[in-house]
């Protein structure tokens, strides 16, 4: 349910704009002044154009499919933007706390439960550290390379 949840707030936001009222006019009315009416004859009187006002649903509908478009577009980028707002953040990719355990355990020789605590964990920082971890008995070198590769790919999987 939580990769979805930017969808249901997208799709409520849509629904939101599609019942509200809108108070956008038709262009050919917007601008014209009430008139005084001429002076008919008597019995005969004319009427002043009326505004029309369409709904937001209403504007959509007479966009026909380009409206459309622009409308499942726009659904999908407050999409993405929640999402990236929800994930992109430094608590979510580096959890408070984590780094100080990890250390704590590696200082006392904890390898087996240092792994296990980022697996409980998943975020940017434990991935890089499982990576690490996991490389330990290869010495640094191979340690660093495992770190830097798990980050450069956590790093690509943000940007998609």
């Amino acid at each position: 349910m939580r990769t979805y949840l930017p969808v249901v707030y997208s799709l409520v936001l849509l629904l939101a704009c599609l019942w509200l009222p809108s108070t956008f006019t038709t262009p050919g009315h917007a601008q014209t002044p009430p008139t005084a009416a001429p002076a008919t004859s008597a019995g005969a009187t004319t009427e002043t154009p009326k505004k029309e006002s369409i709904t937001f649903f209403g504007l959509i509908w007479e966009s026909s499919y380009v409206g459309a478009v622009i409308m499942l577009l726009s659904v999908a980028a407050v999409t993405l933007s929640i999402e990236h707002v929800r994930n992109i953040r430094a608590p979510v990719l580096m959890p408070p706390g984590l780094a100080e355990q990890i250390y704590e355990m590696l200082q006392g020789g904890h390898y087996a439960q240092a792994e296990q605590q980022c697996r409980m964990q998943p975020s940017f920082l434990s991935y890089v550290l499982h990576a690490g971890i996991s490389e330990i008995e290869g010495g640094w070198p191979v340690v660093e390379k495992a770190m830097e590769d798990a980050a450069t790919q956590q790093a690509a999987r943000l940007v998609r």
